[in-house]
């Protein structure tokens, strides 16, 4: 399915902006990230220093 809402990716910090403008959501991050791409439903990052995590695009909830 569509997002219903954009994804900002910078440097540190993840946002999710609404069609308003509006956050939707914000995560912040300890480490330069380095890749963001879309898999399988997932949002997957990965740090500069090499570590992945990978969040729920719709929440940005951390999935396990």
């Amino acid at each position: 399915p569509r997002l219903d809402h954009v994804l900002v990716q910078s440097e540190v910090e993840t946002v999710a902006l609404g069609p308003d403008g509006a956050v939707r959501w914000r995560v912040a991050h300890s480490d330069v990230i380095a890749a963001a791409e879309l898999v399988g439903g997932r949002l997957m990052l990965t740090s500069f220093g090499g570590d992945v995590a990978a969040l729920d695009p719709a929440s940005g909830g951390l999935l396990r």
